[in-house]
C-alpha cells in the first residue's frame, strides 16, 4: 500500500476541513514565487508549501519569514518532494520556475501522481503551453506576456472555468474585478444590478 492511500473521513473530519485554511503547493524560486505566495497568504489566508532547491538562497529566506509558508528543500522537483509538499491535499499546484521543459516535466509527474489537483504552469513558449493544456486535464498555462502574481492566483483559486480554447488562441476566464476594463475581450455574464450573475445567454 502506498502513502497516497487515505482512510475515508468521518463527519468530524469534514467539519474540521470546512474551517481549515486553503492549501497550495508552489514549485520554483523566483521573484514571481515570492509575489505569488504573498498574494495567497496575505489575501486568501492560505497555507502554502514551496518546493525550493535550497532553503538558504534565492527567495527562500524571505519566504521562510512569512507565516503560513512551509519550505520543502529538494534539488529537483520529484515525486518525493511533491509528496512532502502535500500535493495530494492541495487545492492547486503552481509551477513558476523559469524553465519551460522543467515545468512541463513536473506537470506530467503531478498528473501521474494525482488526477484531481489543478495545475497552473508558467510556460514562456505559447505553443508548448497550449500543447500541455491539451495533453493533460485541469491544467492552465500562462505565457511570458501574462506573467503576474494576480493572474496565477486567479487561475489557482477561482471557481470559474479558467480558460476557453479557440482556434489559434486561448482565452482566460476571470472575475471582472480581477482585471482592468481595457483587458476585457468579452463579458460572459451581467453582474450589475443582478442579485446573482446572469449569463449572456439567459439575459437575451
Amino acid at each position: 500500500m502506498t502513502d497516497e492511500s487515505v482512510s475515508q473521513p468521518d463527519e468530524s473530519d469534514a467539519d474540521d476541513d470546512a474551517g481549515a485554511p486553503r492549501s497550495f503547493v508552489v514549485c520554483g524560486d523566483s521573484a514571481l514565487t515570492l509575489r505569488l505566495v504573498e498574494e495567497l497568504v496575505d489575501r486568501y489566508g492560505a497555507e502554502v508549501s514551496v518546493v525550493v532547491p535550497a532553503v538558504a538562497t534565492g527567495q527562500a529566506p524571505a519566504l521562510a519569514r512569512k507565516s503560513g509558508v512551509r519550505l520543502v528543500e529538494s534539488e529537483r522537483v520529484d515525486a518525493d518532494a511533491l509528496r512532502r509538499a502535500g500535493v495530494f491535499d492541495a487545492e492547486a499546484v503552481a509551477l513558476v520556475a523559469q524553465d519551460d521543459v522543467g515545468n512541463v516535466d513536473v506537470a506530467l509527474l503531478i498528473r501521474e501522481l494525482t488526477v484531481d489537483v489543478p495545475i497552473v504552469a508558467r510556460i514562456f513558449n505559447p505553443v508548448l503551453g497550449e500543447g500541455l493544456q491539451r495533453l493533460i486535464d485541469n491544467c492552465v498555462t500562462l505565457s511570458d506576456a501574462e506573467i503576474a502574481a494576480p493572474a496565477f492566483v486567479v487561475a489557482a483559486v477561482s471557481d470559474l472555468p479558467t480558460f476557453i480554447t479557440l482556434p489559434g488562441r486561448i482565452m482566460h476566464v476571470v472575475s471582472r474585478d480581477k482585471v482592468e476594463p481595457s483587458d476585457v475581450v468579452c463579458g460572459l455574464a451581467v453582474t450589475t444590478g443582478r442579485p446573482v450573475p446572469e449569463t449572456r445567454a439567459s439575459a437575451r
